[in-house]
């Protein structure tokens, strides 16, 4: 003998809170500024790390043009 299953519990549905108190919304708002506070520490210190990295790899690019001249100069 079967069964019958509802699925209507088994599918996730939206969970809607239109009826929020001003102090949970409160309390969201604080934590998605500070979310953006520290999203926008991350990024600036992904920049800094991203400038030091090309700087590096100027300055090995120009090593290893000079190392290149540097053995034909001593091969002649």
């Amino acid at each position: 003998m079967r069964m019958a299953v509802n699925t209507q519990f088994l599918i996730p549905q939206p969970q809607r809170n239109f009826g929020a108190s001003e102090k949970q919304l409160r309390i969201r708002m604080k934590s998605v500024n500070n979310i953006r506070k520290i999203t926008k520490a991350m990024k600036m210190i992904s920049s800094m790390k991203m400038k030091g990295e090309l700087r590096r790899l100027a300055n090995g690019k120009n090593f290893g043009i000079n190392a290149v001249d540097m053995i034909f100069k001593t091969d002649t």
